[in-house]
């Protein structure tokens, strides 16, 4: 299996000329060294990465075993151990943090998704309940962190996300996950949180509720397009569609070097946790493509994939390693959070074109 994956870096075209079959080929290349040697069979994580960025990985397997024969038997490997042996790090995929546990239920999804395995879903089910008690902030929706210490995007989003997607796959408590999902649409339209450029700001200010213009994160601009996109779908009502095309459309146009090469403004210097954020949009973008396509974001998606391939690899015996500044060079460390982030944007590529 490892031998057919490192194949498909002979297969590989030279930037500019890649079809769909050619995205594959290296999206399966990149994926190898997350598959066969990063991950940890003992613990269910992957190593060089942590506990949040783990499930970010596991998602973007997922999205590559979902428009990949070749990577069904391993994801599905992977899905199983891990939801047997991460436990053992946070008991349930439950810990202190509610934007931890939305990127696990999310993962759980998706996993779902692939295997229609029931299990996979009752445990998302299970970790958005302990989300649910995160709710009621004074400035409304959820809290960060079981501690009460912010109000940020991201917690708010994922809970957005997860309630929609789960109103869409329990249809005997659809209304239930539809209505978390309906309060926390309107709380995050409300909130303030999206700037005057479009895009969405990190946090309020516990003190006032108000946006302070903090950080502009790829992430906070991803996450949201999923959420909108399962809303959508469980009520039928495609506004939510545009409202996701405006935020996508106004990262591309903030968050972008003059050829469209999606940066977070930690670079060329960005830790584990920020390295994950760019992934985390293009993953949501192909989503929201996928039911709602524009040439402008397909344009955006491939010039990213041919950009990562052509700028941003570096060869490491049998691996093909990718790093954090997708417009290149490439610029060490590599490790699980860099290769998944640009293995998002790869599966996105291959999957609009096919």
């Amino acid at each position: 299996m490892y031998a057919m994956f490192l194949c498909a870096l002979l297969l590989a075209i030279p930037h500019g000329t890649l079809g769909q079959a050619d995205y594959l080929a290296n999206a399966e290349t990149a994926a190898a060294p997350l598959l066969f040697k990063l991950y940890n069979m003992s613990s269910g994580l992957w190593d060089t990465t942590g506990w949040w960025q783990s499930s970010n990985t596991m998602t973007t397997l997922g999205d590559l075993a979902a428009i990949d024969p070749n990577a069904e038997d391993s994801v599905s490997a992977i899905f199983a151990n891990t939801h047997v042996q991460a436990p053992n790090t946070h008991r349930d995929f439950l810990n202190d943090f509610y934007d931890d546990e939305g990127w696990w239920a999310l993962g759980w999804i998706n996993a779902h998704d692939i295997t229609q395995e029931p299990e996979y879903l009752q445990t998302a089910v299970d970790i958005f309940e302990d989300m649910t008690g995160g709710w009621g902030t004074p400035c409304g929706g959820i809290w960060w962190d079981k501690a009460h210490t912010q109000v940020v995007a991201i917690a708010n989003e994922l809970f957005f996300s997860v309630a929609a997607s789960l109103a869409n796959r329990k249809p005997d408590e659809r209304d239930y996950y539809l209505d978390w999902a309906q309060r926390s649409r309107d709380w995050f339209e409300k909130s303030g949180l999206v700037n005057a450029q479009g895009v969405v700001n990190d946090d309020l200010a516990l003190a006032t509720c108000k946006n302070p213009g903090d950080t502009v994160w790829s992430y906070n601009q991803g996450v949201i397009l999923g959420a909108y996109v399962e809303l959508a779908k469980a009520d039928a009502n495609e506004a939510h569609l545009t409202a996701a095309s405006s935020i996508a459309t106004a990262t591309i146009a903030n968050l972008t070097d003059a050829n469209q090469i999606l940066h977070d403004v930690c670079e060329p210097n960005c830790d584990v946790t920020a390295a994950q954020f760019k992934g985390v949009f293009m993953r949501n973008l192909r989503i929201l493509h996928n039911a709602a396509p524009r040439a402008e974001f397909a344009t955006f998606i491939n010039k990213n994939a041919d950009s990562i391939w052509a700028n941003n690899r570096i060869t490491s015996g049998s691996d093909t390693l990718l790093g954090h500044v997708w417009s290149g060079p490439f610029i060490p460390p590599a490790n699980a959070t860099t290769q998944s982030s640009a293995l998002d944007a790869l599966v996105a590529a291959a999957s609009i074109a096919q």
